[in-house]
């Protein structure tokens, strides 16, 4: 079951649900389909809009959990997600000779491949600011706010360059969520016949993911 609803906060809309039996803030969301491809880092940290919307540079360590911090990654059009809790935020965690993030825990892991070790933020920005081969420094799958590039977007995804490495392949859609424990109300109206709902006490949707 999951539960969508937009908190107004200041002039930036936060959005939740409940899945898996946790309440969960998205920190990114990132549609490429059409060309919609981040051009900088300031892109990636700022954009507020339906395909490339991200709160990554809001996550401070108030939002950790029993000492740590609680993700859930998932790629519309797979089934599936990854799961896990690692120590540091991974906006200041830079890669080195690793294995995995720091204080790594999987709870649940559809995908493993490509030395999947949580999230960890790359020394180097030309191609994206996080990703999650954390194993390996020559590789950047699972990554978190892709860079447009003209010598690998186009090749990958002609003719927009449209897509960014997920797992194993390039994707063109990627979900990020935290884990948090602030309680939201519970009260919910369904929506058509899908299984979306929305607190009766919210009075404007800006979108509803995977609609």
């Amino acid at each position: 079951m999951l539960c969508f609803l937009t908190l107004f906060v200041s002039s930036t809309q936060y959005f939740t649900k409940t899945a898996y039996g946790a309440t969960w803030l998205m920190v990114f969301h990132h549609n490429a389909t059409g060309g919609h491809m981040f051009r900088n880092i300031s892109d990636v940290l700022n954009s507020k809009t339906s395909n490339m919307y991200s709160i990554l540079g809001e996550i401070t360590d108030n939002m950790k959990i029993n000492n740590k911090f609680e993700f859930l990654l998932e790629y519309h059009g797979y089934q599936g997600y990854n799961r896990w809790r690692q120590a540091l935020n991974p906006m200041v965690e830079f890669e080195v000779n690793m294995s995995t993030a720091d204080g790594y825990e999987p709870i649940n892991i559809t995908w493993s491949s490509k030395e999947f070790g949580g999230l960890i933020r790359k020394n180097e920005t030309t191609n994206t600011i996080i990703e999650g081969s954390a194993g390996n420094l020559g590789l950047w799958y699972y990554t978190i706010g892709a860079i447009y590039n003209n010598s690998w977007s186009l090749s990958k995804c002609p003719p927009l360059g449209d897509c960014f490495p997920g797992f194993e392949s390039f994707v063109r859609i990627v979900t990020l969520w935290i884990r948090t424990i602030n309680q939201y109300p519970a009260i919910c109206q369904t929506i058509h016949k899908h299984h979306y709902y929305l607190p009766i006490h919210v009075l404007a949707m800006h979108f509803l993911l995977y609609h």
